[in-house]
C-alpha cells in the first residue's frame, strides 16, 4: 500500500469513528481528536475533505487553491482571516497522521520559503474580523466582536513602537524561570539532547521581565525563547492547587471568575489572536521583539471584564442544566455502552470542571492574557481572603457599570446601522441632517477599548507558577516560575551579579534572558520526542535524510546555532 493509500485509509478511520453511532466519538470532533491523538482542527479538516461536514467557505476558496494560491493569498482575496481559511479549506491531498511525518510531507514543507511559511502559520490577522466562524453561545443583545469590526468602524492599530527609556524607579522586575516539560523522556533521548542540543539539566530559560508585561506579551517571549513560530493555539492556566482554591473544581464557581482571571470557554480565535499580523515583509524575530517590549497593551475585546462577565451570566441564565458525559476511560471500563448510558443531566451548580471540559470545545480554565505578570504572579500568604474581597468588589462594579455598558453597546449598534445606511433620512424617529457625520459623533463619544479598559479591575496575584501549553498536537508544555520581584519598595534585592541586568530591564522595558539550558527548538516536529528524532536524523549517517530534514527545518526558521542568553531576546 502506498503512502497516499495509507493516509486515505487513516482518514476513513477518522470518518468512521465520527459517524459510528453508539460510541463516545459519535458526532464529537473533540472525542475523535482525543481518540486519534490529533488536534480538533485536523479532525475537522478531514471531515470537510471527505464531505462529512459542510465547509462555511465559498466554493471560490477551493478554486483559488487549485489555481496555486496560498492560504494567505486566498484569505486576502476573500477578505477572511488566514485561520478561517486554514481551518475550513479541504485538504488538497491526503495528510500525515499526528506526529508521523512522511518523508514526502517533510520534503514539501521543507522547500517552502521561510518568511512565507511563518506568515501563513499565523492564526489570525488584525483588521480582518469579518471571518466565517461557528455560531457561539451568546444572545443577540451582547454586541459581538464581528459587529464592531466588520463595518470598519473600529480598526485596530499597530502596537506602538518605541525606543524610549524609562526611569528605573518606575518599573518592577520579575525573575522568571521557564522550564519545558520533559516528563517521560527516555535515557536515550536525554543523551541525544545533551550531545546535540547543549542540554545540561533540562530545556529552560531564566528571564528578567517587567512586572507590567501582559501574559499576551509573555506568550511572544516564550515563542522567541524556545524557537517556535506562533502558528498554533496556546493558553496559560493555573496549577491544580490554585485552581481548586478559586473554584472548588466547580463550573458554576468558575464562571464567577470569568473576566477576572479566566476566559469564557467558548472562544473566538479571531479576537484572541488579534495580534497575529506577521506579513513576511521583515524579520520574524524582530517582529516578535516588538510584541514584548513596553509599552504593553491589549487590543482584543472578549477578555475585558464587563463583556466576559456578561457572556458568563448569559450562559448561566440559558443553561440551568447541562448534559455531561463520562470520561473516555470510564466509557472503556464500562464496556463501551451506548451514549445514553454514559451521560446524565445535571444542574449547572453540580457540574465539575472535569465534566465541563467535555461540554465545551475549548479547555476550561484558560487565563485571560490582558492580565499583567504582577496581577497573577507573586502571591503572598492570605491571598484567598484578598481574592474573596476582590471578587465582591468586582460584582459590585459590574452592576454599577452595566447600564453604562448597555448604552455603549446600543450606540455601537446605532453607529453600525448608520454606517450601512449613509443616505437615511431619519434614524430612531429623528431626522438625519445632510452632511452631519453622526457615525463619527458616536465613535468619538464612545471609544470602545478605552471604555472597556476603564471598567476592568486590577487583579491580585494568586500563584507563583503558571502552566503554558502550545500546539496541542505536539503537546509542548512550559512551567513559568516566579522566583523573585525586584523594586524600590520591597526587601527583595537583586544579587550583585544581576543588579545591572535588573537595571537594564527597568530602564528599557524589555525582558532579558540571563541564563539558558538547551538550544532553540522548532515547530511541527512532533513534540520533545520528535525533536530528539530530528536531532538524530540530522546528525546521522544517511546523507539524503540529513539534507532533506535540514532543508525542512530551515524553512521553519531553525538554524541549530548556539545563542548566548543576552542575545536570545
Amino acid at each position: 500500500m502506498s503512502a497516499r493509500e495509507r493516509d486515505f485509509a487513516f482518514m476513513q478511520e477518522v470518518l468512521g469513528a465520527f459517524q459510528r453511532m453508539g460510541t463516545l466519538e459519535s458526532g464529537s470532533i473533540r472525542a475523535v481528536a482525543q481518540k486519534f491523538g490529533m488536534t480538533r482542527t485536523k479532525v475537522r479538516k478531514i471531515l470537510i475533505t471527505l464531505g462529512a461536514l459542510a465547509s462555511p467557505l465559498p466554493d471560490e476558496a477551493v478554486a483559488l487553491r487549485d489555481k496555486g494560491l496560498t492560504v494567505q493569498q486566498i484569505a486576502a482575496k476573500l477578505g477572511l482571516a488566514t485561520s478561517t481559511v486554514s481551518t475550513y479549506l479541504p485538504y488538497a491531498t491526503v495528510l500525515y497522521k499526528g506526529e508521523e511525518r512522511s518523508a514526502n510531507a517533510l520534503r514539501i514543507k521543507g522547500f517552502r520559503q521561510k518568511l512565507g511559511t511563518i506568515s501563513q502559520k499565523q492564526l489570525g490577522q488584525a483588521g480582518k474580523r469579518n471571518s466565517v466562524r461557528p455560531a457561539q453561545i451568546c444572545s443577540s443583545h451582547v454586541l459581538q466582536e464581528a459587529d464592531l469590526w466588520s463595518e470598519g468602524i473600529f480598526k485596530p492599530h499597530k502596537q506602538q513602537e518605541t525606543s524610549m527609556e524609562f526611569e528605573p524607579k518606575e518599573r518592577k522586575v520579575m525573575k522568571l524561570h521557564l522550564e519545558l516539560n520533559t516528563e517521560g523522556l527516555s535515557k536515550k533521548n536525554w543523551n541525544i539532547l545533551r550531545k546535540y542540543s547543549d542540554v545540561n539539566q533540562g530545556i529552560s530559560r531564566d528571564l528578567l521581565a517587567p512586572a507590567e508585561m501582559t501574559l499576551h506579551a509573555l506568550h511572544f517571549v516564550i515563542m522567541q525563547s524556545f524557537g517556535w513560530l506562533n502558528g498554533h493555539l496556546h493558553h496559560f492556566a493555573l496549577e491544580e492547587k490554585e485552581m481548586q482554591a478559586l473554584t472548588s473544581g466547580n463550573l458554576r464557581k468558575f464562571l464567577d471568575w470569568v473576566g477576572l482571571y479566566f476566559r469564557f470557554p467558548i472562544s473566538d480565535n479571531s479576537d484572541i489572536y488579534w495580534d497575529d499580523n506577521f506579513a513576511g515583509d521583515r524579520s520574524f524575530r524582530n517582529w516578535l521583539r516588538e510584541k514584548y517590549t513596553a509599552p504593553y497593551d491589549y487590543k482584543g475585546q472578549s477578555e475585558h471584564f464587563m463583556l466576559a462577565r456578561m457572556k458568563a451570566l448569559e450562559f448561566i441564565s440559558q443553561h440551568r442544566h447541562l448534559r455531561v458525559y463520562s470520561s473516555f476511560q470510564d466509557w472503556m471500563a464500562a464496556g463501551q455502552p451506548n451514549m445514553d448510558a454514559v451521560s446524565s443531566t445535571k444542574r449547572i451548580e453540580e457540574v465539575s470542571l472535569e465534566e465541563a471540559d467535555r461540554v465545551f470545545e475549548e479547555p476550561v480554565g484558560q487565563l485571560i492574557e490582558r492580565l499583567t505578570l504582577a496581577e497573577v504572579l507573586g502571591y503572598s500568604d492570605g491571598w484567598q481572603v484578598d481574592a474573596t474581597a476582590f471578587h465582591k468588589e468586582a460584582m459590585i462594579r459590574y452592576e454599577r457599570n452595566l447600564p453604562r455598558l448597555e448604552k455603549l453597546l446600543q450606540d455601537m449598534r446605532d453607529a453600525t446601522w448608520l454606517k450601512a445606511h449613509p443616505n437615511a433620512k431619519s434614524f430612531n424617529g429623528k431626522p438625519v441632517a445632510p452632511g452631519q457625520s453622526q457615525v463619527d459623533e458616536l465613535i468619538s463619544k464612545h471609544m470602545l477599548q478605552n471604555e472597556l479598559r476603564q471598567m476592568n479591575l486590577e487583579a491580585i496575584p494568586v500563584t507563583n507558577r503558571l502552566q503554558y501549553q502550545y500546539d496541542y498536537g505536539d503537546g509542548w508544555e512550559v512551567t513559568v516560575f516566579c522566583e523573585g520581584i525586584f523594586n524600590q519598595e520591597n526587601s527583595s534585592k537583586p544579587a550583585s551579579e544581576i543588579s545591572e541586568q535588573v537595571y537594564q530591564v527597568q530602564k528599557t522595558g524589555k525582558p532579558l534572558c540571563i541564563a539558558m539550558d538547551g538550544k532553540r527548538l522548532l515547530d511541527d516536529v512532533g513534540g520533545i520526542g520528535g525533536y530528539c528524532n530530528f536531532l538524530s536524523t540530522i546528525n546521522g549517517k544517511n546523507a539524503t535524510a540529513k539534507q532533506e530534514m535540514k532543508e525542512w527545518a530551515r524553512g521553519l526558521d531553525w538554524t541549530g546555532r548556539r545563542c548566548s542568553p543576552d542575545k536570545l531576546l
